[in-house]
């Protein structure tokens, strides 16, 4: 018998926390509703925004809050065992009522807009589930917006730019079906919000996808009406460049069996408005080592323009900004085509255009040369050329600070040079033959008379090197391979190198220069050493090597109209 007492004891000691939430619950369920008598007088209610205010017995809020509690006999609220975790989201109100005694007590509603899930908690913490037709008292009544989401009108936005109506009409259905008037407040016209840059074919954003849309497009300058009507036509508008303007909207949300919300609202910004997004190429036919200008108009930034090439050229364009357009220098490198000639399809795009263009490349035509002279291995060897890639590939892919402009380049020799059928040009076949190595030429040899005294050559003025096009010098300095060099920037990527210099350079790196201003004069430095005085240019877009004839013969269209 002992053994059984002990086993009973140990059973309801395991079960007792069980046992005490069942009774709990028994009690919560059964227990009445802890309210205030029918003596109530006034109650100072504490909205979802902190504010106080003081209402009357008499008053319509206070008569639907109190309601809440039930008559007496009907609509009473139901005890909970306590609050629901969800209803700490919904829109809260504090509550503290005064009787004929001057006694108080305090409640806290949690109001949502489904009638079967409003609640309040009493002083004491017990939580009570409103019953529905009291609740539906509440929701149907002017005093229930802040618990209805579409009672706010939609929020407009193009971008991250957000745009609050200056007019409005907008109305809520509450949970009787009703449409009520929201009380929404409006911006003034006159403080307009600005979008900085938008395309005609903007995309405008809303929480509640509008049924009509209508606008009004005016130049900001002129006054001049550019545009009137539907959201959709504005696709057919045609805007070249880009126009300051101002831009007014209307909205409208049309109500029906399937909507809980109807109204319309103006929106006023302005802003610079682009036109639908094109591109061009400068031409549709090229020689290996020339260079291409891909243009992009009506784009506001060229993180949105996409290029693709097929087949690859290995080279990824780089746009910068001229005028209201972009433009990125393409180079045809010397071995893009090798022989005869390949057709390469080049697609432009934004996000919102696309456009294919076709350009037919030749391969280029190739010249032969030779060197055989000796000590050629001290200047051409792999620790040599090494020392040349690393020291002057920074300077060769170093963006330009500003972009390049439309003209012809100049031959950069002046006096006492021979004629260019003495140079080897860009693309030759140079063999050095004591080395038994040979390399493409990706630069332009100038042969130059030399100044000859007491048995040697000497440095001196006898032919000037010219810059060939304006820009700024980036590097003055000198490598083993190249003697004494002066590289100048161009604008858009694009580079020229002037090596083989006499040491009376003229120029400094930060100089301004212009077309046909002396840099220096041809030495005998670099891999011409101990030859004849010659001195080398070449031309470079964002490291790739291309032809200087070509721009000294028909010059580059680079820029816009």
């Amino acid at each position: 018998m002992k053994k059984i007492l002990i086993v009973v004891l140990s059973v309801l000691l395991v079960l007792s926390p069980t046992i005490a939430f069942i009774s709990c619950y028994f009690y919560f369920k059964s227990a009445d509703p802890q309210v205030v008598s029918s003596d109530l007088v006034s109650a100072v209610i504490t909205d979802e925004k902190g504010n106080e205010k003081l209402y009357k017995s008499d008053d319509t809020f206070f008569e639907i809050f109190a309601g809440m509690f039930g008559d007496g006999k009907t609509n009473l609220p139901q005890a909970l065992v306590a609050l629901p975790a969800e209803a700490l989201g919904y829109v809260k109100y504090g509550v503290r009522y005064v009787d004929n005694f001057g006694v108080e007590s305090s409640y806290t509603y949690y109001l949502s807009s489904d009638a079967k899930k409003c609640y309040y908690t009493d002083s004491q913490s017990r939580a009570y589930n409103i019953a529905k037709e009291a609740a539906e008292a509440f929701l149907n009544s002017d005093y229930a917006e802040a618990v209805y989401e579409l009672a706010l009108p939609p929020v407009v936005s193009i971008g991250d730019t957000v745009i609050t109506p200056y007019t409005l009409d907008w109305k809520y259905k509450t949970v009787g079906g009703a449409l009520k008037n929201a009380s929404c407040s409006y911006s003034d016209k006159n403080e307009s919000v600005t979008v900085e840059n938008f395309l005609v074919s903007f995309m405008l954003d809303s929480t509640l996808q509008p049924d009509e849309i209508a606008l009004k497009i005016m130049d900001a300058e002129s006054s001049e009406l550019l545009y009137s009507g539907s959201y959709a036509g504005l696709k057919n508008l045609s805007l070249e460049g880009s126009k300051s303007v101002t831009v007014d909207m209307t909205l409208v949300w049309k109500n029906n069996v399937d909507k809980n919300y109807a109204g319309s609202a103006k929106y006023f910004f302005t802003g610079k408005m682009y036109g639908v997004p094109a591109f061009s190429i400068s031409k549709n036919q090229a020689t290996c080592g020339d260079v291409v200008v891909l243009n992009a108009y009506n784009v506001m930034s060229p993180e949105e323009i996409t290029v693709q090439i097929e087949p690859s050229l290995n080279y990824t364009p780089v746009f910068y900004k001229v005028g209201d357009g972009w433009q990125a220098l393409l180079p045809i490198a010397v071995d893009a085509v090798e022989t005869g000639d390949t057709t390469f399809s080049i697609t432009m795009s934004t996000s919102s255009a696309t456009d294919v263009f076709l350009l037919k490349v030749n391969a280029l035509a190739r010249k032969n040369y030779s060197y055989n002279e000796a000590n050629m291995g001290d200047y051409y060897n792999d620790t040599v050329l090494g020392a040349l890639r690393e020291n002057l590939r920074p300077v060769a892919m170093a963006p330009s600070s500003f972009s390049f402009v439309s003209g012809k380049f100049v031959v950069p020799a002046k006096d006492n040079y021979y004629s260019e059928t003495s140079n080897y040009p860009f693309g030759t076949n140079v063999t050095l033959v004591p080395l038994n190595k040979s390399f493409t030429a990706l630069d332009t040899m100038y042969c130059a008379y030399s100044n000859f005294k007491d048995g040697k050559y000497v440095e001196g003025t006898t032919t000037k090197v010219l810059a060939a096009f304006d820009g700024k010098v980036v590097y003055v300095g000198a490598q083993t391979y190249t003697g004494r060099l002066v590289v100048i920037d161009h604008g858009s990527g694009l580079k020229s190198w002037y090596t083989n210099l006499s040491s009376d350079i003229q120029v400094k790196e930060g100089d301004t220069v212009t077309a046909g201003q002396v840099l220096s004069s041809a030495a005998d430095g670099g891999l011409n050493s101990s030859l004849n005085f010659n001195f080398h240019v070449g031309v470079t877009v964002n490291g790739v090597a291309v032809n200087l004839q070509t721009l000294i013969d028909e010059g580059l269209i680079a820029k816009q109209d």
